[in-house]
């Protein structure tokens, strides 16, 4: 690989570090999950409706052989709800412009986001969602 080759490939990560760095925390310091959400070898959330009191941390994890995300579908957030996404990011528009860099959940990886506002969180994963890879979280006062 040539020198300059090296540096801008260093430098493309640097640069979608130091971006996943300012969109959000890690996702991997939250609390304990209280419910898990699995998604599937056949492209599926499991379970697709999840119905959870408030303060309740949500995990979902990868166990299909391609990558996933969880991305909150923006339009739909009930009144004062937060955003949520893999891989920290704040927008729906920037999950799906830095999707794969950043974001992206292979096998095995999980998120986790605690749900502090009641509503219903309708999401989905940026690479499958045409399959019909979406899901929802009802959030109702504890």
């Amino acid at each position: 690989m040539t020198r300059r080759r090296l540096l801008v490939r260093t430098g493309a990560c640097v640069g979608v570090t130091g971006v996943a760095g300012c969109l959000g925390g890690d996702e991997r310091r939250q609390e304990d999950p209280d419910e898990t959400v699995r998604l599937t070898p056949d492209l599926r959330f499991d379970p697709k409706t999840l119905q959870i009191a408030t303060g309740v941390t949500v995990r979902w994890e990868n166990r299909g052989q391609h990558p996933g995300t969880v991305t909150a579908d923006e339009d739909t957030l009930p009144p004062g709800g937060a955003y949520f996404a893999s891989g920290g990011i704040k927008r729906e528009v920037t999950a799906r412009m830095l999707y794969p860099l950043v974001g992206a959940l292979a096998r095995g990886d999980s998120y986790h986001h605690m749900f502090e506002t009641p509503g219903e969180y309708h999401y989905f994963s940026i690479p499958t969602v045409s399959e019909g890879t979406t899901g929802t979280v009802v959030v109702t006062d504890s």
